[in-house]
């Protein structure tokens, strides 16, 4: 996963992305000390608590019940593409962590104003605070996420989903002084209920070999630069014959993003597996939908 690919030289193994971005939270809190991850608005980024949180008439709240009574308060959020609100929100030197997706998925897809992932990399920089990016996701959109395709360069990069084909895989990348906080202690522990003086990591069935060799066969020989080529080749083919026709007047293919106003692409997602024969059968399709609507 690093290199060309993920941009990042170390990587660690778990079985969801939940998971993945849990672990780089508590990593993120142990390297700065600090205790807040700052999200934006409409995100969503697995069932961890720490993600799991709000905002809901102007105060935030935990996301879902049987959360922590303090988990609001170890969090921030604030909209995507909100350059102001994103500076105002590090000026206090309180965030650990932003977490982020190079464009949101959650709520249509929002792509980020030019610039706007500038500014975020330079505003954590300043407040030195740590930039994790979450591809779950976005990782369809190119060989490299769109990070890759973008040169974005966050501290950490987490992905799940697709990896594998199916099966539980997920992983995080992360810089070599990051990764040094999870190296192998030099003491094993000797029994349980002991303080363990090591970040929390692990899982009991974390890279076990039916998930890596799934991962392994995923990243390889399917999830390749060339399949990526095809796939942008098919994309480029349903975007051009998706086009509205000016003759007839079809329900809106943009929305609002809830409270922000930006604009909203919302669209099918083409995979490595498909292929020209698919697109035009989706599109003979939509377009049988969109008469039978209009």
């Amino acid at each position: 996963m690093g290199g060309e690919r993920g941009g990042l030289p170390k990587w660690q193994f778990t079985l969801s992305a939940t998971q993945a971005n849990t672990e780089v939270i508590r990593l993120a809190r142990e390297l700065t000390g600090r205790e807040i991850v700052l999200m934006f608005d409409a995100k969503y980024h697995g069932e961890g608590d720490a993600t799991l949180v709000i905002e809901q008439d102007g105060e935030l709240v935990a996301e879902s019940r049987g959360l922590p009574a303090g988990t609001a308060a170890q969090a921030r959020i604030v909209q995507f593409n909100d350059i102001a609100a994103l500076e105002a929100a590090l000026a206090p030197g309180d965030v650990a962590l932003v977490l982020a997706e190079p464009a949101m998925t959650n709520a249509g897809f929002i792509l980020p104003q030019p610039g706007f992932h500038e500014v975020l990399r330079r505003a954590t920089r300043d407040a030195g605070t740590l930039l994790a990016l979450d591809e779950t996701h976005t990782l369809v959109c190119a060989y490299g996420g769109l990070g890759g395709d973008w040169g974005l360069e966050p501290d950490f990069l987490t992905l799940g989903k697709s990896i594998a084909a199916g099966v539980p895989l997920a992983t995080y990348g992360m810089r070599d002084e990051i990764a040094s906080l999870i190296a192998p202690p030099a003491e094993s522990r000797t029994v349980s209920g002991a303080f363990v003086d090591e970040v929390a990591t692990g899982g009991t069935l974390f890279a076990n070999l039916l998930s890596m060799a799934a991962g392994r066969a995923a990243l390889l020989d399917v999830l390749t630069e060339s399949a990526f080529e095809h796939t942008a080749h098919r994309r480029r083919r349903l975007a051009r014959r998706r086009r509205p026709r000016p003759a007839r007047a079809g329900p809106r293919v943009h929305g609002e993003s809830r409270s922000v106003g930006v604009r909203v692409v919302a669209g099918p997602t083409v995979s490595v597996a498909h292929d020209a024969a698919d697109v035009d059968r989706y599109v003979e399709l939509f377009e049988e939908f969109l008469a039978a609507v209009t």
